[in-house]
């Protein structure tokens, strides 16, 4: 999927370097997010958009309007929020969990684990949830109290 972490680093005149060094990472890995060899890790990518105080949405190419942060108080993930936030959406869309792990593309018991906060729900899966249900990764990881991406 893709990302906008090497347009936002450019416009604002730094290298790889400069970047892997604010979120405390080798060039290297930057550069495999960077370049969508390697799959962001859900925290750094929200450290990259805090480094920025910029939306999850507009980072991930899910609204095309640059939105700074909304809820700047909020820096740090909370998985059990995000598990919260995951059963909100697939109650409201009257889904068994076994169909919610399947749009996720996960087991069952992964998705049990996302619920529950118990294991860090990865950018990638977070991002085809957001795309698929139109519901706001800032939402999502409450930094935004606008749950809608398109609203």
């Amino acid at each position: 999927m893709s990302y906008r972490l090497k347009d936002i680093r450019i416009d604002n005149d730094l290298t790889q370097k400069e970047i892997a060094d604010k979120l405390h990472v080798s060039r290297s890995t930057y550069s495999g997010w960077e370049n969508e060899g390697d799959n962001i890790p859900l925290y750094q990518f929200n450290n990259f958009c805090e480094l920025f105080n910029l939306s999850l949405d507009y980072v991930a190419k899910l609204i095309d309007r640059r939105e700074n942060i909304t809820n700047k108080t909020k820096k740090d993930l909370d998985f059990k929020l995000i598990g919260k936030r995951l059963e909100i959406m697939r109650k409201e869309a009257k889904l068994k969990q076994k169909q919610m792990a399947e749009i996720m593309g996960v087991s069952q018991a992964t998705y049990v684990n996302y619920k529950k906060g118990s294991t860090p729900i990865q950018t990638e899966i977070l991002k085809t949830v957001s795309i698929h249900f139109d519901i706001s990764l800032d939402w999502l990881v409450g930094k935004s109290k606008k749950k809608s991406i398109n609203k």
